[in-house]
């Protein structure tokens, strides 16, 4: 089930193509919210899966967990970044819908990285709310909140992800 990890992934941070929020140096003006849109596709054969004792007889039981790596989309499929997570099953469900994961991770972007964290629940129809909860570069001292939403399509590789941040 390739889209949990994904998914969760989910949950997580992003970034794109957008303009730096940080103010230039000497400037009085605070910076101004910004709202992030990108498309994130998974890369075959990049997540590792942990099975921790006891073993699952699940697809992820509770306190495994896994890393994974998509790429991140700019305008026409350009790729701008990579998000990373890495994420701890809290509790399991024989068919993985109802799993409730943490994740933290990161977008990495030409001109900064995006950190987020997540706590949700696995749905059939996966859409993830998470916390941004900082960055560097262009993004330092980011915050604010994002969503990630899979795409329909059982095997269906790309998400859309939106990331507001706060001024």
């Amino acid at each position: 089930m390739r889209r949990i990890p994904t998914l969760i992934g989910a949950g997580l941070v992003a970034a794109a193509t957008a303009s730096a929020i940080a103010v230039g140096v000497g400037s009085a003006q605070a910076p101004a919210e910004q709202t992030l849109t990108f498309v994130e596709r998974t890369v075959p054969g990049a997540d590792v899966f942990t099975d921790v004792p006891p073993l699952s007889k699940t697809i992820l039981g509770k306190g495994d967990g896994y890393l994974f790596r998509n790429d991140v989309l700019g305008p026409g499929g350009i790729k701008v970044g990579i998000h990373e997570a890495r994420c701890t099953v809290l509790h399991a469900t024989p068919s993985g819908i109802g799993n409730r994961l943490i994740c933290d991770g990161a977008y990495t972007l030409q001109d900064g990285q995006i950190s987020a964290f997540a706590n949700f629940t696995f749905t059939e129809h996966p859409k993830i709310t998470f916390e941004v909860t900082g960055g560097t570069g262009a993004y330092e001292g980011a915050r604010g909140s994002a969503t990630l939403t899979y795409r329909p399509g059982k095997n269906n590789p790309l998400a859309d992800t939106t990331i507001h941040l706060l001024p």
